[in-house]
């Protein structure tokens, strides 16, 4: 069965993953819109701009399409956001995890390797592995 931590990193994970898709999709939609917008010329105002949902009314068609490029920009920063927070908090644990699991085998080690290796060896490769891990350097 699965422990807490493995659902929150599974929810994390998925979560990362819709970020990333969505993000980019609604990345993709702005520059459609933009190319849309700027396909037409004042004189081309016609039946089209109707497509455009009437957002607020009272506004000119100039301000609803950037009432609308506006929207899309925020919805993209929300997801951006939940994005890189599932990126770093996913970061975290899996560091913490590699951690621990090395610690619990540098803990169970037999005797003999203890006399073998002295202490600051020991803590120099754990903190240069866990470096190497976290930061990705090969």
């Amino acid at each position: 069965m699965a422990t807490e931590n493995e659902c929150i990193g599974w929810v994390l994970l998925i979560s990362l993953f819709l970020g990333y898709a969505i993000g980019q999709s609604v990345r993709v939609f702005i520059d459609l819109y933009l190319t849309w917008w700027a396909s037409f010329s004042q004189s081309s105002y016609t039946d089209e701009i109707e497509t455009i949902p009437d957002i607020v009314s009272g506004l000119d068609e100039q301000s609803e399409w950037i009432l609308v490029l506006g929207m899309l920009v925020i919805f993209n920063f929300i997801f951006a956001s939940i994005r890189s927070y599932a990126s770093v908090e996913l970061s975290v644990r899996s560091s913490r995890l590699l951690f621990v699991q090395v610690l619990h085998r540098v803990l169970k080690a037999p005797l003999s390797f203890y006399q073998e290796n002295p202490v600051g060896r020991l803590l120099n490769r754990m903190s240069g592995d866990m470096d190497r891990g976290e930061w990705g350097h090969g």
